[in-house]
């Protein structure tokens, strides 16, 4: 009876035991409620995160006075780029001008690198960092380009100025011999140099006027007649000038064009009807060579990198991916390219981050020769 009693004792553990070790293998995984509470409080955090630039102001700096073409430009972004940040946030314009420029990139390169301050640059500015002119010592190479729209200059000329020296068509600048005043805002980047390399090389009397504080001064100073001519970037040409052109007050001159992408100089899509400086030297039969060539074809390639929006040095790379693809996904958008049109006179020539980063690589990589006959024709120590 013992024996059979062990036996009988035995059996029973042998199936407790599998009991046990099926239960064990059919217990359920830890359920929400298990989990470490500080990490659950965590995780909801994050799924509520709301988007970084909701509640938020962005301001986009215009280092120039308003009414100019980079003004008119950066206004007009503003009031779409906001829809395209996640969150939606406000979107104003301040204009912080002077130095010709260089005030708007220093206060740019101090600010909190955020991604709630911006810049809208003009072409000119490049040119001005690039040839070490007065004030313009800010860390420019450091700057995060998230995209740029090219925008060719365009001289203009008073039709009273221009019928007093004779000229009326491209061709009658090759026999003018009275001086043809150009008021510039102090240095006023590529397009002074290709101003004056292309009265070096042709001899049009081209003759500068510097020391205007602002664009719009320059302007005043044409219509008045102090002066015979400026520039405009396009968009300020046809937004402001293009009145007085219809009305007959002002006359267009030439534009530097923008590069294609095969490097080949073309016309601004927004100045279709004016020739570009390319267009000068062959009208007037000469030869485009050696390094004042090479320079004027560098200050061409700044315009075809004209208003770009830049953010401050350090600004993280997750802000810079926000912003790079709103101000994409803006530009690339049909109802952004009509108002375009209808704004501005026409669709913005559009480079992406990628490919504005690899044209302003190149531009901060400018040789010294190039950067030397700039310097020599804007008459900069």
């Amino acid at each position: 009876m013992s024996r059979g009693k062990n036996l009988f004792t035995f059996c029973v553990l042998i199936l407790l035991l599998c009991g046990l070790m099926l239960l064990s293998s059919c217990t359920p995984a830890a359920s929400p409620m298990d989990v470490d509470p500080e990490k659950k409080e965590e995780q909801t955090k994050e799924i509520e995160k709301p988007p970084y630039y909701q509640g938020k102001t962005v301001r986009i700096i215009v280092p120039f006075a308003a009414g100019g073409g980079v003004d008119i430009y950066a206004r007009f972004i503003a009031s779409h780029l906001g829809k395209y940040l996640p969150g939606n946030p406000n979107v104003i314009v301040e204009n912080k001008a002077g130095g010709g420029g260089a005030i708007g990139f220093h206060y740019l390169a101090e600010q909190k690198p955020d991604g709630l301050t911006l810049l809208v640059s003009s072409g000119g500015v490049k040119i001005r960092w690039l040839v070490g002119d007065e004030g313009h010592n800010y860390p420019f190479e450091e700057l995060i380009i998230h995209g740029t729209v090219s925008s060719a200059p365009i001289v203009f000329l008073n039709s009273n100025s221009a019928a007093k020296l004779g000229i009326q068509t491209i061709e009658d600048l090759a026999n003018i011999e009275e001086p043809i005043l150009i008021g510039l805002v102090g240095l006023s980047g590529g397009v002074e140099a290709i101003i004056m390399l292309l009265a070096e090389d042709t001899g049009i009397p081209f003759k500068r006027i510097p020391g205007f504080g602002s664009t719009s001064e320059a302007f005043l100073a044409v219509l008045s007649g102090e002066v015979a001519g400026t520039q405009f970037g396009a968009p300020g040409y046809l937004a402001t000038a293009m009145p007085h052109v219809k009305e007959g007050e002002l006359i267009p001159l030439f534009q530097s064009g923008l590069h294609d992408k095969d490097g080949k100089i073309i016309r601004d899509p927004m100045l279709a009807d004016v020739p570009t400086v390319e267009e000068v030297y062959t009208t007037l039969g000469y030869h485009k060579q050696g390094v004042n060539w090479e320079a004027i074809n560098s200050s061409v390639a700044v315009y075809t990198l004209a208003n770009s929006l830049f953010s401050p040095p350090g600004t993280p790379d997750e802000i810079v991916n926000e912003i790079n693809e709103a101000y994409k996904r803006m530009n690339e958008s049909e109802e952004f390219k009509k108002e375009s049109v209808r704004v501005l006179g026409s669709e913005q020539a559009y480079h992406d981050a990628e490919a504005a980063e690899f044209l302003f690589k190149q531009f901060v990589n400018t040789s010294p020769d190039v950067i030397a006959k700039i310097k020599e024709a804007c008459e900069v120590n």
